[in-house]
């Protein structure tokens, strides 16, 4: 388990909030085009992963399959290994 695991979902918000207004002055106002702006400001696979499940939460209407690829693609680029969800 890691330290974003025993995060809250505000405080994930206010983890996260610094890498959204990167690319937008909300979440609720991130577009699809920008996720990976957002998702590229992770420092380690979890807190990637993080993100990731972040987004799924409060923006559903995100497709999870584009989420999961920009994830997997950030990972390999970075020699994280790839990313497995089940």
């Amino acid at each position: 388990m890691n330290e974003y695991e025993l995060m809250s979902l505000e405080e994930k918000a206010e983890a996260f909030s610094g890498y959204i207004q990167i690319a937008a002055d909300s979440v609720s106002k991130l577009r699809r085009c920008d996720i990976d702006r957002v998702m590229e400001q992770a420092q380690s696979l979890a807190e990637l992963r993080a993100i990731s499940e972040y987004l799924f939460t409060v923006r559903p209407d995100f497709d999870v399959a584009e989420v999961c690829e920009i994830e997997n693609d950030i990972a390999v680029d970075r020699d994280w290994g790839t990313v497995v969800r089940g």
